[in-house]
């Protein structure tokens, strides 16, 4: 009981402090904090991190009608410090640049295999697009995945705050920036998004 205690005073100081934290400094992550996962036409899989709600709000309605479009945008290097099965790729699309799309230039469609295997050809073109279905979606800082991100989820961050991979409170969930700590970097980005929901 007392330990419960404990932990419930350190969580709302945590959370107190990253209220007054993020009001004077914008928390920047290598991750948004959303994802979508598509799949194209060979099966192959990628996360794409929109920043704008009118294209997330797209996403999610294509995993419900599991319809397939044309989804990509601004072709980037990208590689997390720690493997992450979404993006074995070597490359992202840039967020803010995210679009999905009916019809596209010809020339501009290809797989996520095509621009691995021709990143620089694809990164000097500038933009790509898959033809793909949207198989999943969620906010990286619903750590427990009950689709909220609530209390529950920043406890999950709280006992793992301070840990790297390899000790005894390590939770790769925690560690949302990827960087191979569970910081005040990722606590703030579950502050952020408290009271979202997918």
């Amino acid at each position: 009981m007392k330990n419960r205690i404990t932990l419930t005073f350190v969580t709302l100081m945590i959370v107190s402090a990253l209220v007054w934290w993020n009001s004077f400094v914008d928390v920047a992550a290598s991750a948004e904090n959303r994802i979508a996962i598509i799949e194209d036409v060979n099966g192959d899989r990628i996360g794409v991190e929109p920043t704008s709600d009118e294209v997330w709000n797209r996403l999610v309605e294509l995993y419900h009608t599991r319809d397939k479009m044309w989804i990509g945008g601004v072709v980037e290097v990208f590689i997390f410090i720690r493997y992450d099965p979404n993006y074995p790729w070597g490359f992202r699309f840039k967020p803010e640049t995210v679009i999905v799309a009916e019809i596209t230039a010809e020339g501009l469609q290809t797989t996520i295999r095509d621009i691995c295997e021709n990143l620089d050809y694809w990164r000097q073109l500038g933009q790509a697009y898959v033809f793909a279905k949207v198989v999943d979606y969620s906010i990286y800082s619903d750590l427990n995945d009950d689709r909220t991100v609530n209390i529950l989820d920043i406890t999950i961050a709280a006992k793992a705050y301070g840990s790297r991979q390899g000790d005894q409170n390590w939770n790769e969930f925690a560690d949302l920036d990827r960087n191979a700590i569970v910081n005040i970097l990722d606590i703030s980005m579950v502050a952020k998004d408290y009271g979202e929901t997918v």
